[in-house]
């Protein structure tokens, strides 16, 4: 209920006097990434209607399409380029279910009775490297991620809740400037980062499902 003014750029400011100022919105405007997610059992597409309660070979593929566009200048030239996204996305996989599990771009986390498959991707990073001369040609090996897929053996399938956490903070920092290494080292600080996205998945994913409980 706290009043704020509106600064000549559009931002925002609270008066907070050192209290903490909690602020909801609404949009109407769609999300800037799309998770699309796509089912096969025993190399065969099928829906996730289709796939309830069947046993086979399942492969869950997790394809993240960055919709933002934004223009950005470097070295005097203005392109138009993907905002880069960090996507983290996390399920529960029962082991009764699930037997085999593996992840590509992600990694299994194992709790005893439980197991949680959690990946990273970073849709339209690559794309908007490649808009400058200078990067084009350095992102040769270097493994940038844009999807999530999990291959299990399942019996009698069934899967709960699907979380994806979106992020574009830890990529404010990444110089168009830097050499291959440099920028080798910049993703791999990207995916240490996005671990800790990925725990923070899975707390999302404990807190949800004790509220949901209540």
């Amino acid at each position: 209920d706290e009043g704020f003014t509106r600064e000549e750029n559009g931002g925002l400011v609270w008066n907070a006097e050192g209290k903490d100022i909690y602020y909801q919105g609404t949009s109407n405007d769609d999300l800037p990434v799309e998770v699309k997610i796509s089912y096969e059992l025993d190399g065969q597409p099928v829906t996730a209607e289709e796939l309830a309660g069947k046993s086979g070979h399942v492969r869950i593929r997790l394809d993240y399409e960055n919709h933002t566009n934004a223009p950005v200048t470097i070295n005097g030239v203005t392109r138009n380029v993907c905002v880069p996204f960090v996507m983290a996305s996390g399920m529960e996989l029962s082991p009764e279910h699930f037997k085999n599990v593996r992840v590509t771009n992600g990694r299994i986390i194992s709790e005893g009775s439980k197991t949680f498959a959690a990946g990273v991707a970073f849709p339209g990073l690559r794309e908007s490297l490649e808009k400058d001369a200078n990067l084009r040609g350095r992102l040769d090996g270097i493994d940038i991620p844009e999807y999530m897929e999990i291959e299990a053996d399942v019996t009698d399938f069934t899967m709960g809740m699907t979380m994806t956490m979106a992020s574009s903070d830890l990529l404010s920092d990444l110089d168009p400037d830097i050499n291959t290494g440099e920028l080798t080292d910049k993703i791999n600080q990207l995916k240490d980062g996005a671990d800790q996205l990925l725990d923070g998945v899975r707390t999302l994913k404990d807190g949800s499902g004790e509220l949901r409980q209540g």
